[in-house]
This record gives structure tokens, sequence and C-alpha cells, in this order.
């Protein structure tokens, strides 16, 4: 998944730091990013990717997570404290496709930290 020792990005982290710099993405959708990757042959193989790889982006600052409660606007989002990242990202619910226009939705946003990563891995300086 990622190489920590010199901190170099996997072509998955930087599609998921590009997705979360061009705006808030959902959990879900990191679901349906890595579904394709090679050893995944199911749904919960594909969770446990993505969970495995937003750990590690959020431990190198590189992402942040958000809720929001209610209608999809930017301005009901809310910073999940980072206290309570590792029982978000524990539940179920927080993965699952949305159905309908609210609802408590856990979503993701590249910090400035992640794009100056992004940009070094991609050689766009």
């Amino acid at each position: 998944m990622t190489d920590n020792e010199n901190g170099t990005m996997t072509p998955v982290e930087k599609n998921l730091v590009w997705l979360g710099y061009e705006d808030y993405t959902g959990l879900w959708q990191i679901v349906l990013e890595v579904q394709d990757e090679e050893g995944i042959n199911s749904l919960a193989e594909a969770q446990r990717f993505a969970k495995q790889t937003v750990e590690s982006l959020l431990s190198r600052g590189w992402i942040e997570l958000y809720f929001t409660d209610g209608p999809w606007t930017n301005e009901t989002i809310t910073a999940v404290p980072p206290e309570k990242r590792a029982q978000v990202l524990a539940a179920d619910d927080s993965w699952a496709t949305p159905v309908g226009g609210g609802g408590k939705l856990i979503w993701f946003g590249t910090t400035d930290e992640g794009f100056s990563a992004y940009q070094e891995a991609t050689g766009w300086l």
C-alpha cells in the first residue's frame, strides 16, 4: 500500500489525495476506487484496503475526515475530531453508499501537506 520509510505515494494514494483536493470525497467512493486493485476479490477486501489506505493518509497528515448530518452542502460539513477517527473508520455505516440527499455521511479532504506531497510525488512543483 505505502512505502512509509521514504514517504512515497502509491498510485492509489495519489488518486485519493487528488480527489480530496478537488472536493470533499465520500469514504464510500474510496471503496469504489480500490475495488479493481490487484488482489482485491470482494467488497470486504476493498473496504479493508480502503480503511488501511485512509489510516495511512491520516497518519501522515495528508487528509482530514469530515462528516455531514443532514443536507449535503459544504456549509454543513464538520471536521471529525482526531480522537474519534478510529471509531468512525470502524463503523460500517461510514463506508455505506448514500441514499437520498442527506443523512450522516463521512467525507475526506486533502490537507495542504497532502497536496504538497502530491505535487512532489507527481513532479508538479
